[in-house]
């Protein structure tokens, strides 16, 4: 499911991202929620740029609604586990192994453990998160990326947190932001935050 763009750069290829979602748009009438494990964490980044990258996120809005992580939903169904990785449940819940580095093997025991466990309303809401939410996250993890390595000296240096610094990045701002307007105002940095506090 590759294609080439140069030597060196790979993207996910148009034409197949693009059947799976007219695939999903053909469950007409139908809220479409996509199940996964710890797909908050590893799968959506994942599927959110290769999505920008074929430009399809707008269609993807268009047919899917959200998704539900099931890393947790057990943690709210099974709160005592001493692990929540999929494997682990298996062996727990299901008595059972499989390889998990086989796609369709991975499904199917997925499919097994949620069907293993009564429906709950409640904690099925507490375990799903709209597309809107995912690329709100996704957008902000993008401007940390590009912003946080302005403000590592000052991390370095303790003069910043790591966690601010992120916060900071995460805003859209950069080390030359706050610069600027420091020279312009020297309570500049002070009146750039709170216009970012009051915006949130």
């Amino acid at each position: 499911m590759e294609c080439y763009t140069t030597t060196t750069e790979r993207k996910p290829q148009h034409p197949s991202l693009l059947l799976w979602i007219l695939l999903l748009a053909t469950l007409k009438n139908m809220t479409v929620i996509l199940v996964g494990h710890n797909v908050k964490v590893f799968d959506i980044p994942i599927l959110l740029h290769a999505l920008e990258s074929c430009s399809l996120i707008s269609i993807m809005q268009q047919v899917v609604k959200g998704f539900l992580d099931t890393k947790k939903l057990f943690k709210l169904t099974h709160p005592n586990m001493s692990s929540y990785t999929q494997q682990y449940l298996a062996e727990s819940l299901l008595q059972c192994s499989y390889n998990a580095h086989d796609a369709v093997e991975d499904v199917l025991i997925l499919q097994k453990l949620v069907s293993s466990i009564p429906f709950s309303y409640e904690k099925s809401k507490h375990a799903t998160f709209s597309l809107t939410s995912a690329l709100e996250t996704f957008d902000y993890q993008k401007r940390v990326k590009k912003h946080f390595p302005s403000f590592q000296h000052l991390v370095d240096n303790r003069v910043l947190s790591q966690s601010m610094a992120r916060k900071i990045a995460g805003s859209g701002l950069n080390f030359h932001h706050l610069e600027l307007a420091h020279r312009r105002n020297p309570d500049g940095i002070r009146i750039l935050f709170a216009e970012m506090h009051d915006g949130k």
